[in-house]
């Protein structure tokens, strides 16, 4: 929402997004625990109406739809705010061909399917999940909560790659704990994205 670039935290753009979320939590918007929560237990706190608002990806939707919370009056997708510029980095999961498959072509035939129009519309409607294709999510009528906002939201939104290191589950945790630190005050800004930068030069 802010134009920055998650390789580079000398911008002043990515430094302010940074900025932003501290600052939700020093003058009271957001309680420190939510804060520096993570997905699993966040995501029972809001089924169980203890958070108001979060910042979530769409894989959540069917997590709070299967609890029964969801709807109108209760939880459900609403449009982010503008800042600068609607651009967000893509995070996905992906169907992948082991090497040491004993059933390649079967395989190959599973994955042109679930990449096709037909398969991306069919696992849409059947996990409630929003497709990995443009095309479907704007112009299928998939049986997805709230997608008209998340139709908006593709249409007004620069989709990004995302980054990936080649280890990217230890830099995500590390990346996330030098996150608290900052936001609890252990370290300043500048100390925050010095760190953050020598995460997002390894290759």
């Amino acid at each position: 929402m802010f134009d920055g670039d998650y390789y580079n935290w000398n911008n002043d753009n990515t430094k302010e997004a940074v900025k932003f979320l501290h600052d939700m939590l020093k003058h009271g918007y957001t309680p420190q625990n939510q804060m520096i929560d993570r997905y699993e237990q966040m995501e029972q706190k809001f089924i169980d109406g203890k958070y108001g608002c979060v910042f979530m990806y769409s894989g959540a939707i069917n997590i709070f739809l299967n609890s029964g919370k969801y709807g109108e009056d209760g939880i459900h997708v609403a449009e982010l705010p503008m800042f600068k510029k609607n651009a967000t980095n893509i995070a996905t999961w992906q169907y992948v061909l082991n090497k040491a498959s004993k059933n390649k072509n079967a395989a190959k035939k599973f994955l042109s399917y679930i990449s096709s129009r037909e398969g991306s519309i069919e696992y849409s409607n059947a996990m409630k999940q929003i497709p990995a294709r443009i095309d479907v999510i704007l112009e299928e009528d998939i049986d997805v909560p709230d997608i008209d906002i998340i139709r908006k939201y593709v249409e007004n939104t620069n989709f990004k790659v995302r980054p990936l290191s080649s280890n990217p589950m230890n830099d995500i945790s590390e990346m996330g704990r030098i996150f608290q630190k900052y936001l609890l005050d252990e370290i300043t800004l500048d100390d925050f994205c010095k760190l953050a930068q020598a995460i997002a030069d390894r290759k």
